[in-house]
C-alpha cells in the first residue's frame, strides 16, 4: 500500500514521505505541490505545541470536499483531479497557515 506522509509544524517545514513517491517541491513561502497516485493514501500531520489547534480543508476546483480539526488529516483519493488543502495552525495569538496543491494522477506503468 502506498501512503503519502508529510508533517508540518507551527512554521510549516514540510517533509514528504512516501513508498516510491517523490512527493513534494516547494513552490512558495507557504505554498507546496504534491503529486499523489489514485488509491493512495494521502497523510499529513502538523507538530505543534502542546493547546496549539489544527485545521484542514480540501477542496477540488472550489468546491468544498471535506475538513478536519485533528492534528493529523487522511483522506484517499478515489479520482483524477487537482485538489487544494489549506492547513491552519493556531496557537492563541499566532496563526499560521499554509497551502497545499495536490495533483492526483493515474500510476504510471512501469
Amino acid at each position: 500500500m502506498l501512503r503519502a506522509r508529510t508533517s508540518i509544524t507551527s512554521v510549516f517545514a514540510a517533509v514528504a514521505i512516501g513508498g516510491s513517491l517523490a512527493l513534494a517541491h516547494l513552490t512558495g513561502a507557504t505554498q507546496e505541490a504534491i503529486n499523489v497516485p489514485i488509491g493512495a493514501i494521502f497523510e499529513i500531520q502538523a507538530a505543534m505545541p502542546e493547546g496549539a489547534e489544527a485545521s484542514w480543508v480540501l477542496s477540488e476546483e472550489n468546491e468544498f470536499i471535506e475538513a478536519s480539526r485533528d492534528a493529523v488529516f487522511r483522506t484517499r483519493f478515489s479520482r483524477e483531479g487537482d485538489y487544494v488543502l489549506v492547513a491552519q495552525v493556531d496557537e492563541g495569538t499566532k496563526k499560521t497557515q499554509r497551502t497545499f496543491f495536490i495533483e492526483v494522477r493515474q500510476r504510471r506503468a512501469g
